[in-house]
């Protein structure tokens, strides 16, 4: 059974994670060096051609500058590939994927994207047995951002960071609006409010 988790930053996927893996005795999938993450990738590209090429394409058409095209393709398209298809040969055993391949709806894109691209990235995306929606109140998500000290993609600056989570936020709501639709079976949990 593999459980992926996706949310906006701070909404608590790492913490939820550890809990299932504690708890639960679910395993994490992590790439351990640059030959298993390029093993892992040549695997998902043999066994799944069009969502490779697909999902590679999605990634080049956002090219921004190299900054941003570096970050995205190590950790958006090749770590999601390797740690998705690597979870997928460990299939008999409980897997927790903290960001998968769904993540990236709220990764990759520069702009607001649309209903069909939101359909199509999770039709190309490879699926879990259960998606897990991690929310949280966005006051209680800017106090855990402020208290980790750092903001994911800061280091490209404040003005592309402002304007990256501003598109990150409305690509998951229409994510989310839409996800009754996307024949995905799914989860939303707070873990705030879980006892």
């Amino acid at each position: 059974m593999i459980i992926e988790l996706y949310g906006l930053p701070a909404v608590g996927k790492t913490t939820y994670a550890s809990k299932l893996i504690k708890e639960e005795k679910f395993e994490d999938v992590r790439i351990k060096g640059k030959c298993e993450l390029l093993f892992w990738n040549i695997i998902f590209l043999i066994l799944h051609p069009i969502r490779f090429t697909y999902q590679f394409y999605f990634l080049v058409s956002g090219f921004e500058n190299m900054a941003t095209f570096r970050l995205n393709f190590l950790n958006a398209f090749l770590h999601r590939n390797a740690r998705g298809q690597k979870a997928r040969f460990k299939k008999s055993k409980s897997i927790v994927l903290d960001e998968g391949q769904f993540q990236n709806i709220l990764s990759l894109p520069k702009v607001t994207i649309s209903d069909n691209q939101i359909k199509f990235m999770s039709k190309m995306a490879l699926k879990p047995d259960s998606l897990i929606v991690v929310v949280a109140d966005n006051d209680i998500r800017q106090k855990r951002l402020l208290e980790r000290g750092y903001r994911g993609r800061e280091s490209l600056g404040k003005e592309y960071l402002s304007k990256w989570e501003s598109v990150s936020n409305a690509n998951n709501q229409r994510f989310l609006e839409l996800l009754p639709t996307l024949e995905i079976p799914f989860k939303i949990i707070n873990i705030d409010e879980l006892s």
